[in-house]
């Protein structure tokens, strides 16, 4: 409309339509925001005007309502931060040319959610070690991130391990050094011809620490069908948290100077 040549932005009624339209759409999010702010609160008693983003208001519901009686949860910055950063790496994604017969789709309802209810998370504070942690510990006893080097069969036409290399996340083969988490490394080994020396890094206990958050929004979600746009704001609750633990504790700061 705006790159219409005929538009006069002077004519009193474009203007009056166009604050009419503003107004409309100034009041319809302002309801919006005003009947989510007292579903959250009627639920968990928390305003969401503490917290400016969908994933530090999930964060506050589990630290309010979910965080297990006595957990330690470690926030750390430094060096420590800095070499388990490298292991962290998001989802795996290939893409594959769209050919074949007889072909089956599989669509995984709330997959991150899912691992978040069945699977341990590291927790408490890290022990340093140095040296190969599988002589002495059995893998079931803790999560690690580990300085590792990977000897990754050449062969391998579609490797599944991903790790970072010259800044960039890659699923490579052939020789490397690098930071992984343990049950990515574990898990990759069972699958391909991998073999690992593992050097030195961190160890941490175990414990299922999202259950019950994820269960209870899940069940929320159950409640009302895909149409309803409580579906979309259980699963937005559920998604959000994870990404919050690997947040970097670097900041951005705005400073003003002179010349």
């Amino acid at each position: 409309i705006l790159n219409d040549p005929n538009l006069n932005l002077n004519d009193p009624n474009f203007r009056e339509e166009l604050l009419k339209y503003n107004v409309q759409d100034c009041i319809t999010l302002y309801q919006v925001l005003y009947k989510f702010n007292e579903f959250i609160f009627n639920k968990w008693h928390i305003n969401i005007h503490n917290s400016p983003t969908l994933p530090s208001l999930t964060q506050r519901l589990w630290l309010t309502h979910y965080l297990p009686k006595d957990l330690d949860i470690g926030v750390f910055a430094g060096i420590i931060y800095n070499n388990i950063r490298q292991s962290y790496t998001g989802g795996h994604t290939d893409v594959y040319i769209p050919r074949g017969t007889n072909i089956y789709s599989y669509d995984i309802n709330s997959l991150y959610p899912f691992a978040m209810l069945n699977y341990d998370m590291p927790i408490g504070k890290p022990t340093y070690f140095e040296g190969d942690i599988t002589k002495i510990k059995k893998s079931s006893e803790y999560l690690g991130f580990f300085d590792v080097t990977l000897e990754i069969n050449e062969s391998i036409n579609r490797p599944v391990l991903q790790f970072k290399y010259n800044n960039k996340t890659i699923a490579g083969v052939g020789h490397i050094r690098t930071w992984m988490f343990s049950e990515e490394l574990f898990n990759a080994v069972k699958l391909q011809d991998i073999k690992y020396t593992i050097h030195k890094g961190y160890y941490f206990n175990r414990g299922n620490i999202f259950k019950n958050f994820v269960s209870d929004l899940y069940q929320l979600r159950l409640n009302f069908n895909k149409t309803h746009p409580m579906n979309m704001i259980a699963k937005l609750l559920m998604n959000s948290l994870y990404g919050k633990f690997g947040q970097s504790p670097y900041l951005p700061k705005n400073i003003i100077v002179d010349t």
